[in-house]
């Protein structure tokens, strides 16, 4: 019996030629939950942007945020990953970056001479030391100054691109949070779809009876889950007729 659900953003529930989610998705998010359905997005963009893109529905779904380091559903924290106090500190090693902000939930704390941060709706303050720090940081945005970096003890890259890392705990991925969030819900796998389109939903769809790919960017993924459908729409009518 299907209990839960568990989607990817970028790509998946919001197509990347779209800005915003479309309405016959969130119809069928909602008709899944009427089913006594769980559902649950992850992603690996923060809670205050999920939760504004997906507002219709903000207030019944579980969010699985910054690839896996922060689960939230109605501002309450299922589970966090967040970095250790002591890894911090690499972020403010200036030979390494130019600049850097570490995001925790209400706050952006930006380090170094960032003329436009990305705030993400969060109160920015400037840091010098990690001691300056008084929440949990759960995904960090920085302009390594010479060289792409690699996962550490420290830190696991997120995310890439010419001039920018996103970094998030090496202890926090979609899989970890999904087991976590069934453990939280009482379901097992055999209850669990997961819905995703790249190679940072590999870690979920070992947790999922019912896995998706959505389209061809990832060949690893394909090869893995049980269905590859055209969009997600396509595979929650699926997962519906399922119920």
């Amino acid at each position: 019996m299907l209990k839960l659900v568990v989607a990817d953003f970028d790509g998946t529930l919001l197509p990347y030629s779209n800005k915003t989610v479309p309405e016959s998705t969130i119809t069928l998010i909602e008709t899944l939950i009427s089913k006594g359905v769980a559902f649950a997005v992850s992603s690996g963009r923060t809670y205050s942007e999920l939760s504004a893109l997906l507002k219709k529905v903000s207030d019944k779904i579980f969010f699985i945020c910054d690839d896996g380091a922060l689960t939230i559903k109605n501002e309450n924290v299922i589970f966090k990953k967040p970095f250790s106090k002591k890894s911090l500190s690499c972020f403010f090693d200036s030979d390494v970056f130019k600049y850097a902000t570490l995001y925790s939930m209400n706050k952006a704390y930006l380090v170094g001479d960032n003329k436009s941060p990305v705030l993400y709706d969060k109160s920015p303050k400037k840091v010098s030391r990690p001691f300056e720090i008084t929440e949990d940081v759960f995904k960090v945005f920085a302009s390594p100054k010479t060289f792409t970096l690699e996962d550490t003890s420290d830190y696991r890259v997120h995310y890439s691109e010419k001039g920018f890392t996103e970094f998030v705990s090496p202890f926090a991925n979609k899989g970890v949070a999904l087991a976590h969030l069934q453990l939280h819900l009482g379901v097992t796998k055999f209850d669990t779809a997961a819905i995703g389109d790249a190679s940072n939903d590999i870690p979920m769809m070992s947790h999922a009876k019912y896995s998706f790919s959505i389209g061809d960017k990832s060949k690893e993924l394909n090869k893995i889950c049980t269905y590859n459908s055209r969009s997600a729409e396509e595979a929650l009518q699926k997962l519906v007729s399922f119920t």
